[in-house]
């Protein structure tokens, strides 16, 4: 048995690096549905990832860009959909 799933896609010029998320049932672990994890300008997923991520798994991050500037539509957009 899989101990979870994940889809990635690659950011664009308008969204950023996106992951959708599940894990099975393990142990004393609870299962978690398929969530939606995003990458944020500073490096840092959106929310904690879930216990079936783990390091190795090939979520870790690339060093952020330096020099980035903000796109204040698509922050507003980031906060409708995740909140």
């Amino acid at each position: 048995m899989s101990p979870g799933s994940v889809d990635c896609y690659t950011g664009t010029t308008r969204s950023s690096p996106r992951c959708y998320v599940s894990c099975q049932s393990f142990e004393d672990q609870k299962a978690t549905p398929r969530r939606p994890y995003e990458c944020k300008i500073t490096g840092k997923w959106n929310r904690p990832l879930p216990f079936c991520v783990t390091s190795g798994s090939g979520l870790k991050l690339a060093p952020a860009p330096k020099n980035l500037q903000l796109n204040q539509e698509q922050l507003k957009y980031d906060y409708d959909y995740f909140m």
